[in-house]
């Protein structure tokens, strides 16, 4: 499945992706846009290309039964002409954020599970410590560690409030970094913008 943004002016394609999250930053930034869902069952299915709409010749729209044919030129109105241009400038700077956000907290994960932490919230949620009073979870973890069940806690603990720290850092930047590109206008500032967020998650220690 594709993710695709249209021009509420012309319904001119001016993106297509495959991450939902790319398409919803990029639409943030962009006003009188909407976004839809392209199956593959779709007739123009193969026929949307990300790389062929940042072509400056290249204008297309999406009938009603899914097949893809070009914009007729009287639609190529200056509205559409300059979201298509910011598109172009923005869009693989947002789809490099997101495969560092991804990248990013992949770094914190803690097993194979996705989400594996909730199950680590669970086992602290049903502890009382001031009580001395600990969860089955807690409690197991502590037997196959051979550790005192509070020194378990405690451990736990850390390691979910690690991780859960790291994942707000990795999601302040994303929405930083979302909101310098969806105010970038040129090539040049593109260029900037990337280098921050290089900098940011390759040579900085933060994340």
């Amino acid at each position: 499945m594709k993710y695709i943004i249209l021009d509420c002016s012309n319904d001119g394609v001016i993106y297509v992706g495959e991450s939902l999250a790319v398409v919803n930053q990029l639409k943030a930034g962009l006003v009188d846009t909407e976004m839809r869902l392209f199956f593959p069952r779709y007739l123009g299915y193969q026929l949307l290309n990300r790389n062929e709409l940042f072509d400056e010749t290249k204008h297309v729209f999406v009938k009603r039964d899914g097949s893809v044919t070009d914009l007729p030129e009287s639609a190529h109105n200056t509205a559409y002409l300059e979201r298509k241009r910011l598109i172009k400038i923005r869009a693989p700077l947002m789809e490099m954020l997101m495969r560092f956000t991804t990248m990013a907290t992949q770094s914190c994960r803690p097993t194979i599970w996705e989400g594996f932490e909730n199950n680590l919230e669970f086992a602290i949620r049903d502890s009382e410590p001031a009580n001395n009073f600990y969860s089955d979870a807690i409690q197991e973890y502590a037997q196959i560690n051979n550790v005192e069940p509070a020194h378990a806690y405690r451990e736990i603990k850390l390691h979910c409030d690690n991780i859960h720290s790291i994942k707000m850092r990795v999601y302040s930047f994303l929405k930083h970094f979302a909101d310098k590109i969806n105010l970038t206008q040129t090539a040049d500032e593109a260029k900037v913008v990337a280098y921050e967020i290089e900098n940011k998650f390759f040579r900085d220690t933060l994340i």
